[in-house]
């Protein structure tokens, strides 16, 4: 029954598609194509986020969707006269937030999606810090691993995912150097940077008790 109407709204989507895209290659809408463009992608996206709202354990739908949307809204905003480099933001959020609802709807099987949320955040920060950019990307691409392994940690599988320390830990240094580089004012940071290592170092101490004494 799922599959079905998933098949019939599929279907009518792919129907209104071609109607659109024929009445944009007659030039129907005039100055109003940018627009509508935006508007028929917000309405797409919202189709698919739709479809996993009618059955959340298939999550692909919330990819797509979501892209869309922010698409859509990307194309409203910028035809709406708003300027800046940031704007490209809303799409890279987008698309991070739909990684997100896939890693929340089934944590134990997708927590791989944390990995591709966190770098689309990033870039977005990356858009919006300016120069400091560089060392913000850095920075969440740490943050990122690191609730990877926290995620592990709460489940328990500190074995399993204590690898995620080591990219978390060195992003984490060098994006810190960056910052205090780049940010007079914010020059102390340089000075915390050590707190990195300890983190690490307890992390894999915390490992290494963990493990069973026959593995050692």
């Amino acid at each position: 029954m799922v599959n079905q109407r998933t098949n019939l709204i599929l279907g009518a989507l792919l129907l209104l598609g071609g109607f659109f895209l024929l009445l944009v290659n007659f030039d129907v809408f005039g100055d109003l194509s940018a627009t509508v463009w935006g508007f028929f992608f917000v309405i797409g996206g919202l189709v698919f986020i739709a479809l996993y709202l009618g059955n959340r354990q298939q999550w692909w739908p919330i990819i797509p969707g979501l892209t869309l949307v922010g698409v859509g809204l990307l194309i409203l905003l910028s035809g709406a006269g708003l300027e800046g480099e940031w704007l490209p933001a809303i799409l890279f959020l987008a698309i991070g937030a739909a990684f997100l609802v896939v890693y929340l709807s089934q944590p134990a099987s997708n927590w791989w999606a944390i990995i591709p949320g966190g770098v689309m955040g990033s870039l977005a920060l990356v858009l919006i810090a300016g120069d400091a950019g560089g060392a913000v990307m850095l920075l969440g691409l740490a943050a990122t691993f690191g609730l990877v392994y926290l995620q592990g940690m709460v489940r328990g599988l500190h074995q399993q995912f204590w690898w995620a320390l080591i990219p978390a830990g060195v992003l984490a240094i060098i994006g810190l150097f960056l910052l205090a580089g780049a940010v007079e004012q914010m020059a102390w940071v340089a000075r915390l940077w050590p707190l990195v290592l300890i983190l690490v170092g307890v992390g894999v101490l915390l490992r290494n008790s963990l493990t069973p004494s026959r593995e050692r």
